[in-house]
């Protein structure tokens, strides 16, 4: 029976008496039979959560991927057990019918455990205070912002991703979007990750929102399947991230280098490194810079910043006894440049005063 037919149906029967809710619930049953076993589930759950019965919140309370529930919300609209709106995306269902379901629901005790415990687990929300589909929709998306955190932290992505995509139909926020991007990513859909994370790093709030870290992830992701076309969006990422004081790895590092070498884009290198303030990360960078230094070119330019980058590092223990010896050789050489220029400044200066005397 086609939603239109079982609307006029209906229509048809409104004052019949005690016949019509026979009758209609006979056709409920034959509607609701039809379905699948997975259809049947999502079908009880129409007065349980009312409003919040869509796509999103569905894949979290039956564990199935965003992509099945709607082939699944799909059949039970081609049954006839809700009217779908497609221009607003939402769905109606007649009041017999959410009371047939509502029966249907009650009658299965094993369903409903099953359902509150993925609640349970996936919000993970004190107990004493009450169903998180109830708390206020900021409130909601926040909670569940940290909980697809926490899942990612834990490698469940398929879990965050569920979490957060329910929790941006509450919530417009940059964050949910990056996160979104990011699991994406690491779940090997990287051409949707990338476009995600990109539109999240595009919107405005996100200079305040996002964290060093996530920025740096970004750039990390740019580099490794952004190709060369990307590779002034990851060096930009990468500045932005560690102006929000995020360590960059000694990975990107090693990227971030050989990526300021083939571009010849010395200036990035040269404000980079004294803001690597690890020992570790700012020893990567240099010895991936070792060309730079043998040529000179670097040093006549940058030779302030590279001292004061090789004197932190000192006698560090992280230099074997090679990097020491070179980097000895290096620092030597360069101190050496300085009382150069600062003579010749000094110099020219002296030279300049007594010119312009005799003038």
């Amino acid at each position: 029976m086609s939603e239109q037919n079982f609307r006029a149906a209906s229509s048809i029967l409104r004052g019949a008496g005690s016949g019509k809710e026979e009758l209609l619930s006979f056709c409920f049953a034959t509607m609701y039979e039809s379905l699948s076993a997975t259809a049947k589930d999502a079908a009880r759950l129409i007065p349980y959560l009312s409003s919040e019965w869509k796509p999103t919140t569905l894949s979290v309370a039956l564990d199935l991927s965003l992509e099945a529930v709607k082939s699944v919300v799909h059949e039970i609209s081609d049954s006839g057990i809700i009217y779908t709106d497609n221009d607003r995306g939402g769905y109606t269902v007649l009041p017999l019918t959410r009371d047939f379901l509502f029966g249907k629901w009650n009658e299965n005790s094993a369903s409903r455990q099953k359902v509150n415990e993925r609640f349970d687990e996936a919000f993970a929300s004190d107990p004493g205070e009450g169903f998180l589909l109830d708390w206020p929709e900021q409130r909601r998306g926040e909670h569940l912002l940290e909980r697809a955190h926490d899942k990612v932290r834990a490698g469940d992505h398929e879990t965050a991703l569920k979490l957060t995509r329910l929790a941006q139909t509450w919530l417009a926020d940059p964050r949910l979007r990056f996160l979104e991007g990011r699991i994406l990513f690491e779940m090997n859909k990287r051409d949707a990750g990338l476009v995600h994370m990109r539109q999240a790093m595009g919107d405005d709030i996100a200079n305040s929102t996002l964290k060093g870290d996530e920025v740096l992830f970004f750039a990390d992701a740019l580099f490794s399947y952004g190709g060369r076309t990307t590779e002034k969006e990851a060096l930009d990422a990468v500045s932005a991230g560690i102006q929000k004081s995020a360590l960059p790895s000694e990975s990107l590092v090693a990227r971030v280098v050989e990526c300021c070498i083939q571009r010849r884009d010395y200036k990035f290198l040269g404000t980079l490194l004294p803001k690597l303030n690890d020992d570790r990360v700012l020893l990567k960078a240099l010895d991936h810079m070792r060309g730079l230094l043998d040529d000179g070119t670097f040093l006549f330019t940058y030779s302030k910043e590279v001292v004061a980058a090789l004197d932190r590092l000192g006698n560090s223990a992280l230099l074997d006894e090679e990097q020491r010896l070179y980097y000895r050789e290096v620092i030597t050489a360069t101190r050496q440049r300085l009382r150069q220029q600062a003579a010749d400044s000094s110099h020219g200066s002296g030279r300049h005063r007594r010119k312009t005397r005799a003038e």
